[in-house]
């Protein structure tokens, strides 16, 4: 947070010494909770120093995200970015995990925990617009939804009728009652 701070002084006015203007910051959706605890102390660290800056955040896709940052619409992105675009600095300050997750009303159901790649491959899908390491080994013979974030991937997974990645902190909410991990 403090680089791209750096970045928003030389654009910031710079009145008394102190930073003036707007800085803005673009966030994934359905960070991880211990993700989002740690970028609220950095923010809580930016506001001690004497600074009058107001901060901006927006939630975007990671595509709209790196769009937003070479546009110069935001200084700052926090999110999963898998192609790295070389004029942007990335760093890591969180991990996550997904699974792949099935309805209670999906034929799998039964069978989760217990299905491999190739029996999970079979079946349609709800896909992400963006690439995901999780499912680097998986090729699903039949993407029947495409969307670019949790909801709508639960969503499409909740209707019986596609498998989906979910953040595991984000589907834990619906595993007790409708759905069950692969």
């Amino acid at each position: 947070m403090l680089a791209a701070v750096d970045t928003f002084d030389s654009t910031a006015c710079n009145v008394g010494k102190k930073l003036v203007g707007t800085l803005t910051l673009g966030i994934i959706g359905n960070t991880p909770v211990n993700a989002n605890a740690r970028i609220s102390e950095a923010i809580a660290r930016f506001h001690e120093r004497d600074e009058s800056v107001r901060l901006s955040v927006l939630v975007r896709s990671p595509g709209e995200l790196e769009e937003m940052l070479l546009a110069g619409r935001i200084q700052m992105a926090i999110g999963y970015f898998w192609h790295r675009v070389p004029s942007l600095n990335y760093a890591e300050i969180f991990t996550e995990e997904q699974f792949a997750y099935c309805s209670r009303a999906h034929p799998l159901y039964a069978s989760a925990g217990r299905i491999d790649a190739a029996q999970a491959a079979e079946h349609v899908w709800a896909w992400r617009s963006y690439p995901l390491p999780e499912a680097a080994a998986l090729t699903p013979c039949d993407i029947g939804a495409v969307a670019d974030n949790m909801e709508a991937i639960a969503m499409l997974v909740l209707s019986g009728k596609h498998l989906g990645y979910l953040l595991e902190h984000f589907a834990a909410t619906y595993v007790k009652d409708v759905l069950s991990r692969r």
